[in-house]
């Protein structure tokens, strides 16, 4: 019944006392239960635990009180605010008595107006609570309630003096997280009531006559706008659900409704793809040595791209070099080795700047598949090339399309592995003395064979005596 309650509750606001330390001798029946209560509100803020009925939970008789999400902030925030600035005397060792001292309220809801909002809060920052404090709590009220709670809160607040009103920040804020916590009906009840708010002077406004835009207050008498006070800051989307102006509310949108041309890899890869052997904005012109007739005399690149490409042609483009062959135009005009064919070197620059090889090859009308013996010959002459500036993965894939079996015939074997040892490709080069010596008896016999070096011929042998194919070539 509610007097064994009552009773239950003052020996556990004592018993609570006692296990902190605490001690009522010397206080009066009153001040022991603030003194009592003080302390059950200090161990919910600071992480304390607080005793238990008998009988609950069969455990050790504590439960450790926790927070959660953006409710359990504001009402820690509260906390802090009623701890800063205590009701009564100072003396009392900074009780959140929120009545003046020696008041006797009959109700004791009244006293203590931080505990009226607590049994609407959610049921998971309940269930963290001290029990001894969850206990004390009413049930679940009807939003009734808290129109009125948030009524009476204004008037005691309206009533106080300006220099007791900042007292009052925490409850208020309290109160308001408690308000919002009621599900779905935080408009409905925005139009019955609106929230008091204490400034940072003391002065007091309601939540609607607020404007989250400004940093200080506006205007004067009864047309003065109020700032946000600083207790209140960072609750944007609160305020502006009770009423708050903002000059970003109900403001119309702005829609991006033009596709991102830069958006994705498809993107950067047709800028570079669009990019290749054009002169509009290059900065590289490269000058072929003695091109055919009808071919082209020069090609263009770019510093960005190539550079990158290999250290090689990071010296040939930045650096002294560059250096050297800059002219008036403020391009780079560099001469190509003798060697280096207009077709195979715009392949060359293609690859570099799009990774891709069919593309590559048909930006410059070469027909590399199926393997044949007119695409071997163009690889041979981008492997060259790719020997020449270094590019390693290039140069492998030259060799690995050279090494196509249907390419590897007795009338061009020995063209093939020359054009290997002398590019420094080692892979292909082995390739071509393995198949020198399976079909050594009719490779020796060519007019390919007998005219190359000797010291080729003894390279080929010592090879295949270290593989232990030896035969004629030997």
């Amino acid at each position: 019944g509610a007097g064994g309650a009552k009773k239950w509750q003052a020996g556990a606001r004592q018993s609570h006392v006692n296990r902190r330390g605490g001690s009522t001798q010397g206080m009066g029946v009153e001040e022991a239960l603030e003194a009592a209560e003080a302390a059950e509100l200090a161990a919910l803020f600071d992480g304390g635990a607080a005793e238990e009925p008998p009988g609950q939970h069969g455990g050790n008789g504590s439960v450790r009180s926790s927070t959660t999400a953006s409710c359990a902030d504001l009402l820690l925030r509260a906390a802090k605010l009623m701890q800063k600035d205590p009701l009564g005397d100072p003396a009392g060792g900074g009780r959140l008595r929120l009545v003046a001292p020696r008041s006797l309220p009959g109700d004791f809801s009244e006293r203590w107006h931080t505990w009226e909002a607590a049994p609407f809060l959610p049921k998971m920052w309940a269930a963290g609570v001290p029990t001894t404090l969850r206990n004390m709590l009413l049930p679940r009220a009807p939003e009734d309630r808290v129109v009125q709670h948030m009524r009476r809160l204004d008037q005691r607040v309206e009533s106080a003096s300006p220099e007791h009103r900042l007292a009052w920040r925490g409850p208020l804020l309290w109160a308001i997280a408690a308000f919002r916590e009621i599900q779905g009906s935080l408009k409905t009840l925005s139009h019955r009531v609106q929230p008091m708010v204490v400034l940072d002077s003391g002065d007091v406004c309601r939540v609607c006559d607020l404007c989250l835009d400004l940093k200080q207050d506006l205007g004067s008498g009864a047309s003065r706008i109020r700032a946000v006070p600083q207790y209140l800051k960072g609750l944007q989307s609160l305020l502006m659900q009770l009423g708050a102006s903002t000059a970003s509310s109900g403001a119309p949108g702005v829609e991006v409704t033009v596709p991102n041309p830069f958006a994705g890899d498809g993107a950067a890869m047709a800028l570079l793809a669009g990019a290749i052997n054009d002169p509009t904005f290059a900065d590289i012109v490269f000058h072929f040595d003695v091109p055919k007739p009808g071919e082209t005399r020069e090609a263009y690149g770019h510093r960005l791209v190539l550079g990158r490409a290999s250290e090689v042609m990071c010296s040939m483009v930045s650096g002294p070099l560059a250096v050297g062959a800059e002219r008036a135009d403020g391009k780079l005009h560099i001469s190509l080795p003798p060697f280096v064919e207009p077709g195979p070197f715009i392949f060359t620059l293609a690859h570099l700047y799009t990774g891709a090889m069919d593309e590559a090859a048909a930006i410059v009308g070469a027909n590399l598949q199926p393997p044949n013996y007119e695409g071997a010959e163009f690889v041979c002459a981008v492997m060259q090339i790719a020997d020449h500036y270094l590019l390693a993965h290039l140069k492998q894939w030259c060799e690995a399309y050279l090494a196509r079996p249907e390419l590897l015939t007795v009338e061009s074997i020995v063209d093939i592995l020359t054009h290997a040892d002398g590019c420094n490709a080692p892979q292909l080069f082995h390739v071509c003395v393995h198949q020198i010596g399976a079909l050594s008896d009719a490779v020796m016999q060519t007019s390919q064979w007998a005219a190359i070096p000797e010291d080729l011929k003894e390279k080929v042998a010592g090879e295949l005596r270290r593989t232990g194919r030896a035969g004629r070539a030997t």
